[in-house]
């Protein structure tokens, strides 16, 4: 009995898998590299004057939001930054949006969640 499970299993677990990557081989399809990376640059602000990073975008409506964390060399904040296409991004004027929490932590890798029109 336990021969024909664990044959069971390595056989569906080897379905899983192929199906899996004939779907993932298939969306890849879809997607091609944009040549004029990066779609947010650093800086020009003294707070992401040194990296842009850990990005979290969310379609909202008809146009997208990314809240990212820029980094200055020694702390972390959070900045927010919209886009009509995905592509061309305008850093919000207000930015840093989030910054230190208290003074021994910075706040960075951004999540967002939204419900009833609140995040």
């Amino acid at each position: 009995m336990f021969l024909y499970r664990k044959i069971f299993l390595v056989s569906f677990s080897l379905f899983l898998f192929l199906f899996f990557l004939q779907k993932a081989a298939h969306s890849q399809e879809t997607f091609s590299k944009y040549t004029n990376n990066p779609i947010l640059s650093k800086g020009p602000e003294s707070w992401d004057n040194f990296s842009v990073t850990q990005p979290f975008v969310l379609k909202d409506e008809s146009d997208y939001k990314m809240w990212y964390a820029g980094f200055n060399g020694s702390r972390f904040q959070i900045g927010l930054a919209r886009s009509q296409n995905g592509i061309d991004w305008v850093k919000e004027e207000t930015n840093p949006i989030l910054s230190r929490l208290n003074s021994n932590r910075d706040t960075h890798k951004p999540s967002v969640l939204k419900g009833d029109g609140v995040y």
